[in-house]
């Protein structure tokens, strides 16, 4: 009895499935296109490249605020509660609210909360919930007076030691994304 080597089969496998794993969009590609007619705050409809020009930090400042803000994902600051939060906050202190809303309740997505993105307890009051108006100014400036910087320390002072580092990372995600 003749006995043959048998070919082995990941060549053919190999040849039949990796031309459609590179045909597939790459994550960043899926990820822009989701936003690619995702209207400004003040109406105008970003396109697939302003997107992306946005990704790679080319818009900065109130302009790079507004288009992270207006893609975030089901994110409950609007663009009128973005201006309101802009008249009371500088550019740098505006970057770190949002992000610390983001890091906090997901941009409002994980409270039931209307105007208190940030688990801002004024006075101890776990339940604070002004209105806008006076959350904005009321974050804007207890930001800009109590966490300027933000450390480690401030962090967990901040999260009440509630799992600061996922916290850090979003908050510093956030920020990389204005």
């Amino acid at each position: 009895m003749t006995y043959t080597k048998r070919r082995p089969v990941w060549p053919i496998i190999a040849v039949l499935v990796i031309p459609f794993l590179l045909m597939r969009p790459s994550y960043h590609e899926q990820a822009t296109d989701t936003y690619s007619l995702k209207v400004h705050a003040q109406g105008e409809v970003y396109t697939k490249t302003q997107i992306d020009v946005v990704n790679t930090k080319h818009i900065q400042g109130y302009e790079g605020i507004k288009v992270f803000v207006a893609s975030y994902p089901n994110g409950r600051i609007d663009s009128a509660y973005l201006e309101l939060l802009s008249t009371y906050c500088d550019s740098e202190t505006l970057k770190s609210v949002v992000a610390i809303a983001t890091a906090e309740t997901a941009q409002g997505r994980e409270t039931t909360n209307q105007s208190n993105f940030w688990g801002w307890f004024k006075g101890g009051n776990r339940q604070y919930d002004p209105p806008r108006e006076e959350m904005a100014q009321e974050i804007c400036t207890g930001i800009a007076t109590y966490y300027p910087n933000l450390t480690a320390e401030t962090i967990r002072t901040y999260t009440g030691n509630d799992n600061p580092e996922n916290w850090t990372y979003i908050y510093n995600w956030a920020i990389s994304q204005m």
